[in-house]
């Protein structure tokens, strides 16, 4: 009687066992690494019209600073292994410019003023420029780089309106009482 019993319990516990699942998990199944994530901020996502298409310059008011940062999938910031990319779907409406390079005396990169470019990050930041034209219109601005874990593209957009006005004061007209001053 003791062979039946024993056979019988060992029988209850495979399964009591067997129906936890061994202490959870997934069954090894394992998904694909998670991509990180690019940060685009600005002093402002509003610009003036730029009727004279002045260039870019520190102060301008035509002009807006846009901070890059790209961070792993673990939120850290992270070097990135090849350049990002900056784009404008608008370039008569908003253009973009890199730093000036310092060791390039005969260039001035903020005044250049592209549709498209790339660079080095610093160490997964970067500060570039966007500058109005003078057409009116919203302007959306793609940040592009390559996972260095993944090698998948992430990117992100931030969209820039141009307003329909300048920032010069008001026009005055001015009329004379009498007509004729000496």
């Amino acid at each position: 009687m003791k062979f039946p019993t024993k056979t019988l319990g060992l029988l209850f516990a495979s399964l009591a066992l067997a129906s936890c699942g061994g202490g959870g998990g997934d069954g090894g199944a394992v998904g694909p690494p998670l991509n990180g994530t690019i940060t685009l901020t600005t002093t402002r996502t509003t610009l003036p019209l730029n009727p004279n298409n002045v260039l870019p310059y520190p102060g301008s008011p035509y002009m807006a600073e846009v901070a890059f940062t790209y961070r792993n999938n673990a939120g850290v910031i992270t070097a990135l292994t090849n350049d990002a990319t900056f784009t404008t779907s608008s370039p008569s409406t908003v253009s973009l410019s890199s730093p000036d390079d310092p060791t390039t005396t005969d260039i001035n990169e903020l005044a250049q003023r592209f549709v498209s470019f790339h660079d080095t990050t610093n160490n997964g930041s970067y500060v570039f420029f966007a500058t109005s034209y003078d057409v009116a219109g919203t302007s959306t601005i793609t940040a592009s780089a390559t996972d260095p874990s993944t090698n998948q593209t992430v990117t992100k957009t931030l969209v820039f309106t141009v307003a329909g006005t300048t920032p010069l004061p008001a026009a005055l007209d001015i009329s004379p009482s009498p007509a004729s001053v000496y």
